[in-house]
């Protein structure tokens, strides 16, 4: 990808977009560590499934809520910037890419969900199999977030070494 013509870094705008989807990436970051915690914990316990299925919902509620309106607001807010810099159409879907992958984490586990038995019926294997698919979708989010701070924000004209601690 191109980086931009500008030595000065980015626009004024895109400078200050990134430290604003830098500062809610800190919140993500910090919400999914807490959730992962949380899910280590159950995970080497014998957990209730109402305790493991709030975590998950909670975890679902967090991707519906806030991770993927924040990545529609920086495919909004960025993807133009990128155009405008030359970069081509088919590395703007490599970006996409990242956003699908998320969704489809997203959908995964709001099927994994609706489809489970009910709480008092639900087998621990089962319930196992659902804490590590959270395990997953947490791994997969904080990978985008370290990537997208690595890679897309350095090529829109920041510091990488400003990147959070994903």
């Amino acid at each position: 990808m191109k980086h931009p013509a500008s030595p000065a870094g980015p626009t004024k705008s895109v400078a200050r977009h990134i430290e604003l989807f830098r500062r809610e990436h800190q919140e993500l970051v910090r919400e999914l560590r807490q959730l992962d915690r949380a899910i280590t914990i159950l995970i080497a316990s014998e957990p209730k499934p109402v305790h493991a299925l709030n975590i998950l919902e909670r975890l679902h509620a967090l991707l519906r809520e806030h991770v993927l309106p924040h990545c529609a607001r920086e495919k909004e807010v960025f993807f133009v910037a990128l155009r405008g810099m030359g970069v081509s159409a088919r590395q703007l879907q490599e970006l996409l890419f990242e956003d699908r992958s998320l969704h489809r984490e997203y959908r995964r586990l709001r099927r994994a969900l609706s489809r489970r038995a009910p709480t008092e019926a639900i087998l621990s294997r089962d319930l196992l199999d659902l804490l590590r698919m959270g395990e997953q979708v947490i791994a997969r989010v904080l990978e985008h977030i370290r990537s997208e701070e690595r890679m897309l924000f350095s090529v829109l004209g920041d510091d990488p070494k400003r990147a959070s601690r994903a």
